[in-house]
């Protein structure tokens, strides 16, 4: 009976201690990266649906506020709007990242 206690109270213990830490496993340390990517791939796919119907890309000039208003004036999760260039005809959306500033690291 004793060693059923202790076997008890040992799968208990596994059991608390998987349930503390399973949770995190799945997390991404960089939350705010994710967020980013993330933001940047729905601003690309809106602007292939705009691509699509119109026959380009917005101008740099027109930028992202041709896109749907929850895109137009989207920021990253630092606070500051996304930049939207044409390169070699492509778009490249960047975000100024955690020091806010571009072309940096």
């Amino acid at each position: 009976m004793r060693t059923f206690k202790i076997l008890l109270v040992v799968v208990a213990l596994i059991a608390i201690l998987l349930w503390i830490i399973t949770p995190k496993l799945g997390r991404s340390k960089h939350p705010r990266i994710d967020a980013t990517r993330a933001s940047i791939q729905n601003i690309l796919s809106a602007l292939e649906t705009y691509r699509a119907s119109h026959g380009s890309y917005p101008s740099e000039e027109q930028g992202l506020s041709v896109l749907p208003s929850d895109l137009k004036e989207i920021r990253d999760p630092w606070g500051t709007p996304f930049r939207y260039r044409l390169i070699g005809g492509k778009p490249e959306i960047r975000s100024a990242g955690p020091d806010a500033r571009f072309d940096t690291q």
